[in-house]
């Protein structure tokens, strides 16, 4: 079970593996209390701004099901599996270009917050910024190439 300010941590992750009888829920509106944690905007932008509201206000509990479809998490999977998945996809980040990674992750949180002349203007100063690190150079070699890249986080 994930519940309260926790389910609001999970919103705010890239990405959120569940085990596939797993349980997610907010329980403020059952208490009595107001959201915290960030709840208010990591649930609204995680799940939209209506799905959230209904999560919230009616006290929901989602399955992993449910919470897969509402856009809460991205992946469930059987619970003997969860930890090797987990694991599988963090060394998937792990070796990629961690720079790259990051300017992305900036360029997607103000996106919907700019107009797009100025999200472009952003976009190539990003693009700018990571074109000069080692990983970018390795990664143009290794398409060249026709191989895998090995990042190295510079």
């Amino acid at each position: 079970v994930c519940a309260g300010g926790m389910t609001a941590f999970i919103a705010g992750a890239d990405f959120a593996i569940a085990a596939n009888d797993a349980r997610f829920l907010t329980a403020y509106a059952g208490i009595g209390l107001c959201s915290d944690a960030g709840s208010s905007i990591m649930l609204t932008r995680r799940m939209g701004f209506a799905r959230a509201r209904r999560f919230l206000l009616l006290n929901e509990t989602l399955t992993a099901e449910a919470a897969l479809a509402s856009g809460l998490i991205d992946e469930t999977i059987a619970p003997d599996r969860l930890r090797a998945r987990a694991e599988e996809l963090t060394g998937k980040i792990a070796s990629g270009p961690t720079r790259a990674y990051g300017e992305m992750r900036r360029l997607l949180l103000s996106a919907h917050e700019q107009p797009l002349e100025v999200q472009l203007e952003l976009e190539a100063q990003a693009l700018a910024r990571v074109a000069r690190s080692q990983d970018a150079r390795e990664g143009i070699r290794s398409f060249v190439e026709k191989r895998k890249p090995s990042f190295v986080g510079a």
